[in-house]
């Protein structure tokens, strides 16, 4: 139906259209008939206006409505809502057919819904485009008059150039709530198998043709076509492709191609990006040994400027601190060191420095600078941090590449080894060497530690994720509401419209974070703040004394490096901090212990909590020493381990500024499991079929619940013990009896039934309180003398089932 040629060359639209009000109209009518309806006053004051014009009402060629603009447009009200109507991208067309009849001021100024615009603007086939509107037209139909409706929704996504020179990406979407199809003639008649045939095809428009002739449908009304901003969504879409390729922070070409995507992200023309990657510790001490990674804004033909004073630069804070540093105005905030200089003689003025963490250690840095003073802030910083994984990723990478022999050897096929297994990953790293030396071709041996018995252990700070999304929503408002103080102050000392225009957003965006926000709300609010109310802040205090302290005092509440009130978060993040690295001591200092005693693989993690991963078996040792004993001696240490936790965490969690809740949990698993290194992971990883259950398990968990009653399984004060076996709950209980006995835990243990996870059936729990701390002398963590005195006559025993 539609053939390719000159896309700028005009493609006709096969339905017939024409345009009518008399959908928006009626709606009109009903909601000034309905007093309850919000909409209710500007609907009766509409209502007389649409009454008394003359050809108002009726079907009409597009041009007939020009002579009304002006009513269309106030009409149009209750389609595109006055609130953000200036950044909205929205037209109200004639059916499908890219042919405004209204559009929003934004929309008119980008020129967007035209069929022109969108063929020059965007670089997209006019062809490509009415295909796309014809598919739409043809849904409408299936679903207004055959009561069908195509799993297939156009997802058109253009790529547009701003007059600055960045790329705005935007999704457009179609309404026909105001659209009429009106069949010429009868209703065509079609068969189940022809309408299985157009569905099961929908984006066939020449089948669809065929079946359903466009001249036997006449589409009337106005079709509501908007446009939504994914330039973040895409932007990041194409960053991952970009840095899969090999090389992909190193070729000049690659580098420019990651400028220009970041420069996209964070809307600032002029920025310029750079890398830097640590091969061992990230200290500011040894920032001679770090290197550039394809560019850098610090470092010149491979080394670092002269810094006598780095211990106080920015890229010191940045590594002391692990989280971004934004610098908006270099000569105010800091040029007093080496590091600084060099930045100011590339022409930096505005400068972003963002750690790139992988396993909790800093491996390198990413630098974004522009010349354009305030160009940079506290919103760059956030968008930076969502991609940071990215670059994190492809340093990593980068690193691993250029390594030594001897560690290329390990690292390249394995990954950073635990001490207790690291005699394995030297024998093969040996054998690979013996290879290479005599053979033509590698054949990298497999690492794999069979008979291993897990023990993961979580202690996890309950409702995280809520008292985190809380701590942004109140240091928002708290924004929010020191902006609307000065604005208002500003107003009463000088009445200004726009003054009351902005006291009404703000008042909005209160509202809207009171309410529950996402990314995008939390995303214009703090656009508005820095991009509308803060450079006005002077011309604001200039009115009067009270709009100059309204001014002073939201000003003063900003944090100096962030430029956002950053009170309840940061007193979380804060308090989160201090409990994980509270327990992480706890758990390092007493797995030493246990490690000189009884070798064994150990992971442990940090986010909202820590939890980690034990494996002990013969396979560990190279001796091949173990027995059942020691798994008993691991089982009472770990609980033990959760006391000792509980106890000492808990004088913590009272002092912290913001209140947390600690909880304890413990998979059991009693049949031993292998365990392979998983070499493009580099880690180790459950192996087989019937052990990925036990991964399963672990990872699902914490979100347990009681079956019959929906309480979470983990409780403050407790520690909950999550077995499948009778003999493993068997076990626990006389643990647990024992430990009551020594005073670690109070009471009877709680048997619950939990319910079901996906991929995780049958699971039951163990829950006890833990005692109050009693005075004790252990540095460690140590299981009573009558169990390890069994043990240590018994190391050799071979573990059993």
């Amino acid at each position: 139906m539609l053939h390719a040629g000159d896309p700028t060359a005009p493609v006709p639209f096969p339905f017939a259209t024409s345009v009518s009000l008399d959908p928006l109209i009626r709606v009109i009518e009903a909601t000034a008939a309905d007093p309850d309806s919000p909409w209710h006053p500007l609907a009766s004051a509409l209502l007389p206006e649409v009454e008394a014009a003359e050809g108002l009402r009726g079907k009409h060629r597009i041009e007939a409505f020009d002579r009304h603009r002006r009513l269309i447009a106030k009409m149009m009200t209750l389609v595109f809502p006055m609130a953000g109507k200036d950044e909205a991208l929205g037209a109200a067309v004639e059916p499908f057919r890219m042919v405004p009849l209204y559009q929003t001021d934004a929309a008119a100024e980008l020129g967007l819904f035209t069929l022109d615009n969108l063929v020059h603007r965007a670089g997209l086939p006019a062809e490509l485009i009415v295909s796309g509107i014809a598919m739409s037209a043809y849904q409408a139909i299936l679903q207004t008059h055959y009561g069908q409706a195509p799993n297939c929704e156009p997802d058109l996504v253009i790529s547009i150039e701003s007059d600055d020179g960045l790329r705005r990406h935007l999704q457009f979407s179609w309404s026909g709530e105001f659209l009429e199809i009106v069949p010429v003639g009868e209703l065509p008649t079609l068969s189940p198998a022809e309408l299985e045939r157009i569905l099961g095809d929908p984006l066939d428009i020449e089948q669809a043709t065929s079946l359903l002739p466009p001249d036997r449908f006449e589409l009337t009304g106005f079709a509501v076509v908007t446009a939504t901003d994914v330039t973040p969504r895409e932007v990041v879409s194409r960053l991952k492709d970009d840095l899969i390729q090999k090389d992909a922070l190193r070729t000049p070409d690659r580098i420019e191609l990651i400028t220009t995507r970041i420069r996209n992200l964070i809307r600032v023309p002029d920025a310029k990006v750079g890398f830097i990657a640590f091969d061992e510790s990230a200290d500011i001490e040894r920032m001679d040994w770090a290197r550039p990674v394809g560019s850098s804004l610090l470092f010149r033909d491979g080394e670092a400027p002269p810094c006598p004073q780095k211990a106080n630069s920015t890229y010191a804070e940045a590594l002391e601190r692990g989280q971004p540093v934004v610098l908006q105005d270099l000569n105010e905030d800091r040029i007093g060191t080496g590091y600084e200089a060099r930045l100011a003689e590339r022409g930096i003025q505005s400068f972003l420095l963002c750690p790139l963490v992988m396993d909790e250690k800093i491996i390198g840095l990413m630098e974004v600078g522009s010349p354009t003073a305030g160009a940079l802030n506290a919103f760059s910083a956030m968008m930076l941090i969502d991609v940071a994984p990215l670059f994190t990723t492809a340093i990593h990478r980068t690193v691993e590449e250029q390594a030594d022999r001897m560690e290329a050897v390990i690292k390249k096929s394995y990954t950073s080894i635990h001490p207790s297994v690291e005699w394995r990953f030297r024998r093969a790293a040996l054998d690979i060497m013996k290879q290479e030396a005599t053979e033509a071709s590698v054949d990298v041996p497999e690492i794999v530690l069979d008979e291993v018995y897990p023990l993961y252990g979580l202690s996890d700070i309950r409702g995280s994720s809520i008292r985190r999304s809380l701590a942004i929503r109140n240091d928002l408002t708290r924004q929010l509401t020191l902006a609307n103080h000065a604005v208002k102050a500003a107003s009463r000392s000088r009445p200004m419209l726009v003054l009351e225009e902005m006291a009404h957003r703000i008042e909005g965006f209160i509202q809207s974070v009171e309410r529950g926000f996402g990314g995008d709300e939390e995303q214009a609010a703090f656009s508005f703040l820095t991009g509308e109310l803060e450079p006005i802040l002077d011309q604001l205090a200039a009115t009067g004394d009270g709009a100059r302290s309204g001014v002073d005092a939201y000003r003063a509440s900003l944090d100096p490096r962030l430029g956002v009130v950053y009170l309840e978060r940061k007193a979380f993040e804060d308090s989160v901090a201090e409990i994980n690295g509270t327990v992480s001591r706890i758990i390092d200092e007493h797995e030493a212990v246990a490690q000189a005693r009884f070798p064994h693989l150990f992971e442990r993690f940090k986010s909202d909590g820590v939890d980690y991963n034990l494996y002990a078996g013969p396979s560990v040792t190279a001796r091949g020493e173990f027995s059942r004993l020691v798994l008993q001696e691991l089982r009472l240490w770990q609980l033990v381990l959760h006391c000792q936790i509980e106890w000492q965490s808990r004088a913590l969690i009272q002092s912290l500024e913001t209140p947390l809740e600690l909880t304890h949990l413990i998979l059991v698993q009693d049949q031993p499991l292998s365990i392979r290194f998983r070499a493009d992971e580099k880690r180790f990883d459950v192996d087989g079929a019937y052990n990925i259950r036990y991964e399963i398990v672990k990872k699902r968990i914490d979100k347990a619940t009681v079956r019959g009653s929906g309480e979470r399984l983990t409780q403050p004060g407790t520690i909950a013990i999550v077995y499948s076996q009778r003999q493993e709950a068997a076990e626990y209980r006389r643990y647990l009896e024992y430990l009551a006995s020594e005073g670690y835990v109070d009471g009877e243990p709680l048997d619950l039934e939990l319910d079901e996870l996906p991929g995780a059936y049958g699971l039951r729990a163990l829950r006890i309180s833990v005692a109050e701390p009693a005075v004790r002398t252990e540095a460690a963590v140590e299981v009573p003398h009558a169990v390890r005195n069994r043990i240590r006559s018994s190391v050799a025993e071979p573990a059993g089932p």
